[in-house]
């Protein structure tokens, strides 16, 4: 399956917003609002802000720059591997299943999400909101970066030993 252009995700967004299956690994996630789409088994696999690094952190750091925005979005079974998702609006948002290994969240907002199932070895958690966040049945590792003051035990989760 090719990757949908920029101009397909907008077209679609417009529409139906059913994203469902589609490869949008080359799509710039913070261009975008994705708030109700339906993102299910979808490859966002290493989506990452297309700009300069330097401009875009001062940008971000001076909060001209937000994260992407999935509220209330499906993303259920979908591959985040290694995703920017810095800064992201995450609220209420189905993510049961997705493989999130690596992915960066740092002052994400993961409010009410459902992380059921949900592969997190190695994701950074840093400065996230993740109150009434499901966090059942989570993967996750010795290289998970949790929130200050989480603790995955206090949670009843714990690390698993399957294969990631």
């Amino acid at each position: 399956m090719r990757p949908l252009t920029k101009e397909e995700v907008r077209d679609i967004l417009q529409g139906d917003k059913d994203l469902a299956h589609q490869d949008l690994s080359g799509i710039d996630l913070w261009r975008h609002d994705f708030s109700g789409a339906n993102l299910q088994g979808a490859n966002l696999r290493g989506v990452d802000p297309p700009v300069d690094h330097e401009k875009w952190y001062n940008q971000y750091a001076l909060g001209f720059r937000k994260g992407p925005i999935f509220s209330n979005a499906n993303l259920a079974q979908a591959d985040l591997r290694g995703a920017d998702l810095r800064g992201g609006k995450f609220k209420k948002t189905n993510l049961k299943g997705a493989d999130l290994r690596k992915a960066d969240f740092s002052k994400a907002n993961l409010r009410q999400a459902d992380l059921t199932g949900a592969n997190l070895c190695g994701a950074r958690l840093v400065e996230v909101d993740l109150s009434q966040t499901t966090l059942t049945d989570v993967t996750f590792d010795k290289d998970t970066l949790w929130p200050i003051g989480f603790d995955p035990a206090q949670a009843n989760i714990s690390p698993t030993s399957k294969t990631h």
